[in-house]
This record gives C-alpha cells, structure tokens and sequence, in this order.
C-alpha cells in the first residue's frame, strides 16, 4: 500500500463502512505532532441499531493514524492473507514506539465502528481465526472499479484544532 499512497508526512485510515465525525483527522493530526503513531483509547460502536460508547482497547484498525517513518520503521502491512494482518501491525507499532498517541485527548471519539447499519459485508464477520487466510476470497464483490483519491498529501504543517463541544450523547437516528 506504501507504494502507491502518495508521499506525505502522515496517513490515516478510513475504512469505507464506518463513519468518522468531522474532528476526527484535526485530533490525529494534532496527536502526531508528538507522537508517531495515534490511535483512539475510546469509539463510538453502532451495534444492533444502539449507539454506545465503548474502550477501543488495540482493536479497530480503523480508528488508526501514523507518520509515515513509523509505518515504514514496521514494515507496512504483512504481506499475506492472516486474518490478524490489523492487530498485527498495531502489536510492531507499539512494539517499536510504545503506546499510541490518544486522539481522544482533543475531542470526543470521533471514530463510530458499524457493524449490520453500514449495509455492506463485514469482512470481520468472515474471519474465522487470527491464522485464517480464506476470509479475503470469501468477500463478496458487488461492484468493481477505482475509487478516487479522498486525501492528497495530508501535512502536519498546519495546526489548526478546535476542540469540539459535543453535548450529550449523537443518536443513532443522526448516523448517515
């Protein structure tokens, strides 16, 4: 993936099921100014149609942000089909940097994990073990094509944050 993504000081990743609140790359931004790599110690999970707020513990792949030597340093993403390939390469990042910077420190979560409301396959929901490889072939493709560059060369020059109020808890009713 390293290869094709275009330089830049720092990546994050979004996955295309979950939803991400409109602070979320501000607060990974503002992590990586010191950190090497951020990961959220909270989420918001959408599960059985009830929004709740939960520990993110090293799960959810993706919630995570890193500059781009830390990604480097630990050698992307393994190059096979293991089912683990995310809590692995979350394991080298602490391994070699320690603990993730905490987006959560300048906002609320802003990372909402969907499960059976993003109407799409969870590709969670084929794995069967961490040593699985199947799982990959087993995803449905519904439609081929190329997706559009979404971010062209994310900096950490510019620090520019709010921290935002949110008050109460969002409802599952204001989830796109």
């Amino acid at each position: 993936m390293l290869a094709i993504a275009p330089p830049c000081d720092a990546y994050a990743i979004l996955d295309d099921d979950d939803v991400y609140l409109p602070w979320h790359l501000q607060a990974h931004a503002a992590t990586l100014e010191d950190h090497a790599w951020s990961h959220p110690s909270r989420i918001l999970s959408h599960l059985c149609r009830v929004l709740h707020e939960e520990p993110a513990a090293g799960r959810f792949h993706g919630a995570l942000a890193f500059r781009r030597e830390a990604i480097e340093a630990v050698g992307g993403w393994r190059q096979d089909a293991r089912a683990d390939f995310d809590q692995d390469l979350i394991a080298r990042l602490r391994a070699r940097f320690g603990p993730p910077g905490d987006p959560c420190d300048y906002g609320p979560p802003s990372y909402v994990y969907r499960w059976e409301s993003s109407e799409s396959v969870h590709c969670s929901g084929l794995m069967t073990s961490p040593d699985n490889t199947d799982w990959y072939a087993r995803v449905p493709l519904t439609e081929r094509g190329t997706v559009g560059e979404l971010i062209r060369g994310w900096t950490l020059r510019r620090r520019s944050f709010t921290r935002p109020s949110v008050r109460g808890r969002i409802g599952a009713e204001e989830l796109p």
